[in-house]
């Protein structure tokens, strides 16, 4: 009896622990910073630094030439280039991105990481995925490296989706997306077929003989040339 009360009081440790420690891991923290990253929020703007909280609704702005890396806590991640703005504005089990300005790479093993833009919210439909977002001006391109991403409310009008000049095509389906394919232009096939004289053309009339002209008669022969007669003076 004792040694079942110790084992079941061991078991029942082990699993406040693990709830303790998914308590305390953060819904979202910065992994690592290069250039000038700021972290706003209503309190005002402070630097980004490695290992920092995430909380939302919070903004995170880089400067030119600047990266950061943030981690979420549903085994996802986000990566910002320089000239970048996002708005954190859902943490937790489904993290909801605003992305404004600038270009990110989103990457997940299995959470239901949404990023919406003014042209539409982008979403995963099929895990592992990655994608990446770059919202320049009027327009927004994305490139689908990985798995599927589902769109909704899309102005496809906006909305590009791969790079220009690649060789990658992407098949549609109601709702979403799938991941590119690169593929090699074929070459062209040609077609070389005997010719088809007019009258034996299948679906089309026979063609007409001339009026008077025996038609298994051979062609009459030209006529002789006529050389002119010599002048003898």
């Amino acid at each position: 009896m004792n040694r079942i009360a110790s084992a079941g009081a061991y078991i029942l440790a082990g699993l406040l622990m693990t709830a303790t420690a998914a308590a305390q891991q953060p819904a979202g923290q910065i992994g690592f910073v290069s250039g000038v990253v700021e972290v706003l929020d209503a309190s005002g703007s402070v630097m980004a630094t490695s290992g920092q909280v995430l909380s939302a609704p919070e903004i995170i702005r880089t400067g030119g030439g600047s990266l950061v890396d943030l981690v979420l806590a549903v085994n996802g991640r986000l990566l910002l280039d320089g000239q970048t703005q996002i708005e954190l504005r859902r943490l937790g089990a489904s993290p909801l991105v605003w992305l404004e300005s600038g270009k990110i790479t989103v990457k997940s093993q299995n959470a239901d990481v949404q990023i919406q833009t003014k042209f539409g919210l982008f979403s995963a439909a099929e895990w592992p995925f990655e994608m990446e977002l770059t919202h320049s001006g009027g327009t927004l391109n994305v490139v689908v490296k990985e798995g599927r991403i589902r769109t909704q409310n899309l102005d496809a009008s906006a909305v590009t989706f791969g790079a220009s000049g690649n060789n990658a095509f992407r098949t549609y389906t109601a709702g979403s997306i799938n991941a590119r394919v690169e593929t090699t232009s074929p070459s062209p096939n040609l077609i070389v077929q005997p010719c088809l004289v007019p009258g034996n053309i299948p679906g089309y009339p026979p063609a007409q003989t001339p009026p008077n002209q025996n038609p298994a008669a051979p062609p009459a022969a030209a006529p002789p040339v006529q050389t002119p007669a010599k002048q003898v003076r």
